[in-house]
């Protein structure tokens, strides 16, 4: 997988050549080993093709769009030459969600998580 071009088709693409199996079927096939509703595990199975989904297409995008915020917030993988993660034109606009949203998103969900973060363990405990 070292090998794999920088990007999370190039990733999946070398799964699927090494394994057999792409780390977006594992998370499908646990989603159904938990017995989780059918349309968790068929969006996750098309979360880096969301227009393949044919009967939660919704669903799959917002989980696209999800990974591919996620993947840009990953320390380090924008210095990472070729590595891009690209927002599905067809993801977006299903979703009516903007890229250049990404930031404001980002900020909020930050700022909750450290609401949460000062809820669960209180201003310091942590080191």
């Amino acid at each position: 997988l070292q090998e794999a071009p920088a990007t999370d088709e190039g990733v999946s693409q070398t799964e699927m050549s090494l394994l057999g199996f792409s780390h977006a079927d594992v998370g499908a096939a646990l989603m159904e080993q938990w017995q989780l509703p059918q349309w968790l595990s068929a969006s996750i199975e098309c979360h880096h093709s969301p227009a393949l989904s044919a009967h939660y297409p919704l669903e799959s995008s917002i989980l696209h769009l999800a990974n591919a915020i996620a993947n840009q917030e990953e320390p380090g993988r924008n210095n990472i030459e070729g590595c891009s993660t690209q927002m599905d034109p067809q993801a977006l606009r299903l979703t009516g969600f903007c890229a250049d949203d990404s930031a404001a998103l980002i900020d909020e969900t930050n700022q909750n998580f450290r609401a949460v973060l000062q809820i669960i363990v209180p201003e310091g405990i942590l080191i």
